[in-house]
């Protein structure tokens, strides 16, 4: 933990639909993509297209 309180993440964790978007948008490599259960579906749908696109699972938690 961080002097914060909060726990750091590792830097192979991506945490917000943006930075999500943006690493699908990239090309970076991902191996899988955890989206909370109840998200908009216009809000995640994008993702999820890209991920399935590139074959990268998706799960909703």
């Amino acid at each position: 933990m961080n002097n914060t309180g909060k726990k750091e993440l590792s830097e192979d964790i991506l945490v917000g639909r943006n930075a999500v978007r943006e690493a699908l948008k990239s090309g970076r490599g991902i191996n899988r993509i955890l989206l909370a259960k109840g998200e908009p579906g216009r809000a995640v749908q994008p993702i999820v297209d890209m991920a399935r696109e590139r074959g990268i699972p998706v799960d909703f938690v």
